[in-house]
């Protein structure tokens, strides 16, 4: 692999067509939505309609294959204000405002979207602002609970669990739980600390598990809850941490990083690095640096999706094998 030092451009989030796989969405901070056709090896942008191009996030309708829902601004830092979440119809020629719609002088940002997995009319949203919720495919917006919300996930087979992370920088940060789909929240931690950014983590291959992934003084912590969030215990102290992701067929197998990447195949007690950002000569795959997302194609777990600063790289945990998936994403 070549491309690991110099790299494409920054990438934030995938998303898959549901039924075609050789067909997947990739969000960019600089240069809006582009889509692929054939598994990565090309693109072209469905964005050129959206009035900013930097998109933190973007879903796929699992129902309706036309229909994506963006959010527009980054979703890592207090300072990436957002223009809310919008929408299309029509595969991306255009692109119109939902019912969650700033200014970027509000200075919102959002840092998660989730699509209930049963009925795709319904999203949440973690931003700065507090949790929101639309029943009607974005047309209105309800707010769940206020303050500011860094994370939130559905329990893997089960809609009706819904986790969320709280951010209150000078106060605590904590873990939200609902039974209920989301429409009413109880907080199920009490860590005390203070400056504590929180995401989340689940995997399929147990939906009992809830991963949390937090930087204390300089430490980068992992917690684990194996039994729906009704406990944490303290796991490791990873290398990095700005992803933190569980393999989708086995939940002793995690990855973690920021720079480069790390493996685990004990439930994250110990990690050993699997990636270099350029050729240091230690016979690592070269892959470029500071990743900002991790998923799974859904129609085949096996492969692993990696964005970060140099674009898009798929990585198949059965062989081990990486793969570059660049050509055509004009986001440098």
């Amino acid at each position: 692999n070549t491309g690991g030092y110099w790299g494409m451009g920054r990438t934030t989030h995938v998303s898959f067509h549901p039924s075609r796989k050789e067909i997947f969405y990739v969000a960019s901070p600089n240069g809006g939505i582009w889509k692929t056709l054939d598994g990565g090896k090309t693109y072209s942008s469905i964005a050129e309609d959206l009035p900013y191009q930097r998109v933190g996030i973007v879903l796929s309708d699992p129902t309706q294959s036309n229909v994506l829902y963006a959010t527009l601004g980054e979703k890592e830092g207090w300072w990436q204000y957002s223009l809310g979440v919008y929408k299309t119809t029509d595969g991306g020629s255009n692109w119109k405002p939902t019912g969650l719609q700033w200014k970027l002088t509000d200075e919102k940002v959002i840092y998660a979207l989730q699509m209930n997995p049963l009925n795709s009319t319904i999203l949440i949203a973690a931003t700065s602002d507090g949790l929101y919720k639309t029943f009607n495919g974005g047309n209105s917006w309800t707010k769940l609970q206020a303050g500011n919300f860094s994370d939130v996930v559905y329990k893997p087979g089960d809609t009706t669990v819904v986790y969320a992370a709280s951010y209150d920088y000078w106060g605590q940060s904590n873990v939200y739980k609902s039974t209920d789909g989301g429409n009413q929240f109880v907080r199920v931690t009490d860590f005390g600390l203070q400056k504590v950014f929180l995401r989340l983590v689940t995997t399929p291959a147990d939906p009992n598990y809830l991963g949390l992934n937090m930087s204390v003084d300089g430490e980068k912590r992992f917690y684990l809850s194996k039994n729906n969030a009704s406990g944490f215990d303290f796991v490791s102290n990873m290398p990095e941490n700005l992803v933190l992701y569980f393999s989708p067929k086995d939940k002793s197998i995690l990855y973690c990083g920021y720079v480069v990447i790390y493996k685990s195949v004990d439930g994250g007690m110990t990690w050993n690095q699997i990636t270099d950002w350029w050729a240091s000569g230690r016979g690592l795959p070269e892959i470029h640096a500071d990743h900002h997302f991790i998923g799974h194609h859904p129609l085949d777990p096996d492969q692993l999706y990696f964005g970060c600063d140099g674009g898009v790289y798929r990585y198949r945990e059965s062989t081990e094998q990486w793969e570059e998936l660049v050509n055509g994403l004009a986001i440098t």
